[in-house]
């Protein structure tokens, strides 16, 4: 390398570690104010902005179970409005403020559906009537079972 020139470059770096760092570097740094894809080991994602190996501005975080989180970030931290898509596709919204987020369901019916459902009006029947029809055979065929004091069946 020539003293006092820069090195610009799009690329991937892989740590020791196996994390994949993608986007634009300057003279092997990670240029800031541009978007980078991040991959770690463990199966988390970032792609988003990043300035001072922190993340920065819009960005989506992807769990290692799938999950995604749009949002503005500072310093690493979710702020302000955010968005958030779970494993089974649902979708939360809510707002992040010093570290703590709060976020709300959208579009879900799980209650709706549950009181509306053939299951709910017969587990609930079962449920008024002193439990449900399992559990009521099980008892019923375990207190016909008598076991003297060493365990045997009498």
């Amino acid at each position: 390398m020539v003293s006092g020139s820069v090195v610009s470059w799009e690329g991937a770096y892989t740590t020791a570690e196996g994390d994949i760092y993608e986007g634009h570097w300057d003279s092997d740094k990670l240029a800031t104010n541009t978007d980078v894809d991040i991959t770690y080991i463990e199966g988390s994602k970032y792609q988003g902005a990043m300035k001072d190996w922190a993340y920065f501005g819009k960005g989506r975080y992807q769990y290692p179970d799938g999950s995604t989180l749009e949002a503005d970030f500072f310093d690493n931290i979710p702020i302000g409005k955010l968005a958030l898509e779970d494993p089974n596709g649902h979708s939360w919204f809510g707002t992040a403020s010093q570290g703590y987020a709060w976020l709300q369901p959208a579009n879900h019916y799980y209650e709706k559906l549950e009181k509306t459902g053939k299951t709910y009006k017969k587990r609930n029947m079962d449920e008024s009537a002193g439990g449900d029809a399992v559990n009521k055979e099980k008892n019923s065929s375990m207190n016909k079972t008598k076991l003297s004091d060493n365990g045997d069946v009498k």
